[in-house]
C-alpha cells in the first residue's frame, strides 16, 4: 500500500497521506509518520488493544470502539471476555465490563461473558460458571450489593449456585443448580 511513495522525493512525501494509509489496517490504533534528515523516513505504529471479543464480528479496544476483524482470522487469546450488544453502545459496554470486573476481581471472579439485551437489561455469565442478573438501572449499587452477599454468604457454595438475580433493592435471589440446604445465618447483619 505505501509503494507509490518509494519513488517520491524525500521532501515531497505526504506524510498525512502516509499515516492515513498505515491506520487502515484494522488493528492499528495510529501511526506516526517524521522525516529525519537527510534521507530517512520513520513510520512508528501503535497498535490496538483488544479487551474483549464483541458479538460474533471483531473485538473492543480499551476506548470502546469495535476493531472490524474476524474472530476465527486473528491469534488472540481466548481467555478474552464476549460482550454482546448493539454496535451504538459498545463503549458503554466496555465502561460497563471494566467497572464490574473491578468489582469482581476482589473476590477473584472474572466476567466471561456480558451482555446488553434488547430491552436494556444487563446480564454476565461468571467464570465459574454463575450467571448474573442486574437489569437496566443502578447496575453498580447491584454488583457491589452482590459482591458483598457473594463474599459473606455465597462464595462457600458457589459450585452449586446457577444464578444469582441481583435486580431486588435490598438483596439477591439465588437460584441452585441441585437442592440446597441453607443453615440461616442467624444475628448477623450483612451492611451492604
Amino acid at each position: 500500500q505505501l509503494k507509490p511513495y518509494y519513488q517520491q522525493h524525500f521532501f515531497d512525501l505526504d506524510l498525512a497521506a502516509i499515516r492515513t494509509v498505515v491506520e487502515q489496517h484494522p488493528w492499528l490504533y495510529r501511526a506516526v509518520v517524521k522525516r529525519i534528515w537527510p534521507d530517512l523516513l520513520v513510520v512508528m505504529p501503535e497498535p490496538e488493544i483488544a479487551v474483549a471479543k464483541w458479538n460474533q464480528t471483531g473485538f473492543l479496544n480499551h476506548r470502546g470502539q469495535i476493531i472490524e476483524s474476524p474472530i476465527q482470522d486473528v491469534g488472540i487469546s481466548d481467555d478474552l471476555p464476549r460482550l454482546v450488544g448493539l454496535s451504538q453502545h459498545a463503549e458503554q459496554m466496555e465502561r460497563y465490563y471494566r467497572q464490574l470486573s473491578l468489582l469482581l476481581s476482589r473476590q477473584q471472579l472474572r466476567i466471561v461473558k456480558l451482555e446488553l439485551l434488547h430491552r436494556g437489561a444487563l446480564e454476565l455469565q461468571l467464570g465459574n460458571g454463575i450467571r448474573v442478573l442486574l437489569g437496566r438501572h443502578n447496575i453498580l449499587e447491584r454488583m457491589e450489593r452482590m459482591v458483598v452477599v457473594y463474599r459473606y454468604v455465597l462464595a462457600q457454595k458457589a459450585a452449586l449456585i446457577q444464578q444469582i438475580d441481583a435486580r431486588y433493592s435490598h438483596g439477591v435471589a439465588v437460584t441452585w443448580r441441585v437442592s440446597v440446604k441453607f443453615e440461616p445465618i442467624r444475628g448477623q447483619k450483612i451492611d451492604v
